[in-house]
């Protein structure tokens, strides 16, 4: 995992020309993305990877190169980038979503960070922008602000009229065996308990209605 992570920090300062800084945002991203390339490729015992043992089928998510700049998509859904209407924004190729499969992108003009399923990569006199790399500010557990709770937690209040105070709680029959008598004793004088004995050197058990 360590020689993954290192591969991929690697070949982004040799293709941005600059250190990137252990404290920086995009190094959680690089984890992470490090992590999926391993889930994806690597293949284990079985002949299988991670991805293939967990989905059954391999792989088919076309990957772009990590740090890279992108053109994206705009999900349907959304109406347009930042409501203009325009389909397609610029961002920073961060990797892809483990449970829905879509690219994640970095885009600053558009609020953050962006997910898309369609793609289209650039020239490569153009993938890579080593001021938009250093714009990156989020990480994967910051990509979404904290909201504060609308709805109030409230005591659940009970109808009078619901109550029934001549309700008896029905008790179950208790089965007290030979061997729970021998190991907590029994009460001397009580029927059940002699009967218990008696009963149990023959079928090992009996039922027991109450406590003694």
């Amino acid at each position: 995992m360590k020689g993954g992570l290192r591969t991929t920090q690697l070949g982004l300062e040799r293709e941005l020309q600059a250190q990137i800084p252990v404290e920086h945002p995009i190094v959680a991203w690089m984890v992470r993305h490090s992590a999926m390339l391993r889930n994806i490729f690597v293949v284990g015992d079985d002949g299988k990877t991670a991805w293939q043992g967990a989905r059954v089928t391999p792989c088919g998510l076309k990957l772009a190169q990590f740090g890279e700049t992108a053109r994206y998509k705009c999900r349907s859904k959304e109406g347009g980038i930042g409501g203009s209407g325009d389909h397609w924004g610029v961002g920073l190729w961060l990797g892809v979503e483990a449970r829905t499969g879509q690219h994640v992108l970095f885009d600053p003009v558009q609020g953050g960070i962006r997910h898309a399923r369609t793609l289209m990569r650039l020239p490569d006199g153009q993938k890579f922008d080593n001021d938009r790399a250093a714009a990156v500010s989020m990480t994967p557990f910051s990509t979404h602000a904290a909201e504060r709770p609308r709805g109030v937690f409230a005591e659940k209040l009970v109808d009078p009229a619901d109550v029934n105070p001549d309700a008896v709680a029905k008790v179950r029959g208790i089965y007290i065996k030979k061997e729970d008598l021998e190991a907590f004793g029994f009460t001397p004088g009580c029927k059940r308990c002699r009967s218990a004995l008696t009963y149990g050197n023959a079928q090992g058990s009996m039922p027991h209605s109450i406590a003694c």
